[in-house]
């Protein structure tokens, strides 16, 4: 999948996809025999790319749906643009938790970590103000303003 976001064309490829066991944060899931897919995705762009992983919703896994579609590419990348803004804005691990309800703990802090591994990788290829840019147009298209299913876009150019 290609995207133009803010006169940078970003092209989406799933690297793999691997079945696990359901959300071990939620037990009672995990206990029923829940499953999830999970992607590593590559975003690349002329400047270079970016590797993550996303995991996609056990509804998912209960309605068959094993395959990336375009809505999807773009709420894994939200995902990642969103983790990274929530660490940029974070003071400290302690500002982090607070903001978000969380004790200060290991959790935590591994949620904190991996929000800044995703600020990190991100600003390998991106500027600040982009990926603040690129947090709103995505979440613009996300929630129907811009997204076209292809139908649709069939349709309006017959």
């Amino acid at each position: 999948m290609k995207i133009t976001i803010n006169n940078k064309e970003i092209k989406f490829t799933t690297i793999s996809k691997w079945l696990s066991d359901g959300d071990r944060n939620f037990r009672s899931f995990y206990r029923q025999g829940m499953k999830r897919w999970n992607y590593r995705i590559k975003a690349s762009i002329d400047s270079g790319c970016i590797l993550f992983t996303w995991h996609d919703s056990i509804k998912s896994w209960k309605d068959n749906e094993n395959t990336m579609t375009d809505e999807k590419y773009l709420t894994a990348f939200c995902c990642v643009l969103n983790d990274a803004i929530d660490y940029a804005n974070a003071l400290s691990v302690e500002d982090f938790a607070e903001e978000f309800g969380y004790e200060v703990n290991r959790q935590t802090r591994k949620i904190y970590e991996m929000c800044r591994e995703s600020y990190n990788n991100l600003r390998n290829i991106f500027t600040d103000e982009e990926i603040i840019d690129m947090v709103n147009a995505v979440d613009t298209i996300i929630n129907g303003e811009h997204f076209v299913e292809k139908d649709e876009e069939m349709e309006q150019n017959a």
